[in-house]
């Protein structure tokens, strides 16, 4: 399943790569946040594809702003309100115009790609500007800190065992003296990512029930290779970078009914709904208020019009009901019956469509 949103922005943020860890100076890094303006608005595109892509691509000119400036590889940029790294940019000079084509990732997928765990605990490790990752991996050995000859000596070993066999996954081989544990979604990403974040800035929060399953735990993997244990592992789950956090959904959980919510499970660039109230109707059904007098059939007060006034028989049936009357209410109704039988009680009405059916209208009203 994907999806891609077109011109979906109506603003863009360019901001410089930001190190979180207080033991981290570089007063090069600019970490300012600008808005960028000169964007092309059909330009602008966020591609998702379930579980496997998530970027965006826009194309800006070069108008000479701090924004404009900032669009470099590894900075960040906010589309439609999510934070992605810029990982392409594609110069265009045609025209006497310079234009920048970009694509970047969302920060998740990146920082998934660069956050490492070694033996299940994360690493502290450098990056290629020799800044230290992950600091509070105490227990951790940066690569340069790893002897190789671990690692021949694990190989060695397994290829001494009774059994020899491998099984390949990814970047890193599992050896058949490795342990498996039945763990759930929760466990698994606990014994990788203790600190319960990966890397320094990205939470995780799990929707919905996973059945535990047997996971060899003591593997060096990056965090990206501890999320495709989960996709391998529990087929259904879902998983959706939001800003800095990643939610892992079970499938009923993320395909449940929300309320006014659309899910349109096919690939579309663009999407349009329409509203039409031609045949919506109001109706209004009014009841009034009723009299029950279990004690006695008899009607007291005054019932019928003093001096050719109706009002006291009026408000007396009020009261008798319990309602409360007003007198524009009262000259309202008292022209009601002016109209309908000219204060007769005892008009009959013999020539409208009632008189047809041989039930004719009897009465004030």
């Amino acid at each position: 399943m994907s999806t891609t949103k077109k011109n979906t922005a109506g603003l863009i943020l360019v901001r410089g790569k930001s190190y979180t860890h207080s033991n981290v100076k570089d007063d090069k890094v600019d970490t300012t946040t600008y808005t960028l303006h000169s964007f092309a608005p059909d330009s602008v595109s966020v591609e998702w594809e379930l579980n496997e892509t998530f970027q965006a691509t826009f194309t800006a000119a070069d108008d000479g702003s701090a924004a404009f400036q900032a669009l470099l590889v590894q900075n960040q940029v906010n589309v439609d309100g999510q934070w992605y790294v810029i990982k392409q940019i594609t110069p265009d000079y045609s025209g006497g115009i310079t234009t920048f084509s970009v694509t970047a990732t969302h920060v998740v997928y990146e920082v998934l790609q660069s956050s490492r765990i070694y033996h299940a605990t994360e690493m502290r490790w450098l990056d290629a500007d020799n800044h230290l990752q992950n600091p509070t991996a105490k227990e951790g050995r940066t690569e340069k800190e790893i002897d190789p000859s671990e690692l021949q000596d694990k190989t060695n070993e397994s290829d001494d065992a009774t059994t020899d066999s491998t099984v390949s996954n990814d970047n890193s081989t599992i050896n058949n003296d490795q342990q498996t544990t039945v763990v759930s979604v929760s466990e698994l990403l606990k014994s990788f990512f203790p600190s319960g974040k990966i890397g320094e800035q990205i939470t995780y929060e799990i929707h919905g029930d996973f059945s535990p399953v047997a996971i060899a735990l003591n593997q060096d993997l990056q965090a990206a290779d501890v999320i495709d244990l989960i996709k391998t592992n529990w087929t259904s789950a879902i998983i959706m970078p939001d800003n800095f956090k990643l939610n892992i959904y079970s499938d009923t959980e993320f395909y449940k009914h929300n309320g006014n919510r659309i899910d349109y499970l096919h690939d579309t660039s663009e999407m349009q709904l329409s509203y039409d109230t031609t045949n919506l109707t109001n109706a209004a059904r009014l009841i009034g208020a009723s009299y029950n007098d279990a004690s006695s059939g008899n009607v007291s007060g005054i019932t019928t019009a003093q001096n050719g006034d109706w009002g006291p028989a009026i408000r007396n049936a009020a009261s008798m009901m319990n309602v409360s009357i007003s007198d524009s209410q009262v000259e309202l109704i008292k022209s009601v019956i002016q109209h309908e039988s000219r204060g007769d009680e005892k008009a009959i009405n013999n020539w409208d469509s009632n008189a047809a059916k041989g039930t004719p209208s009897k009465g004030l009203l």
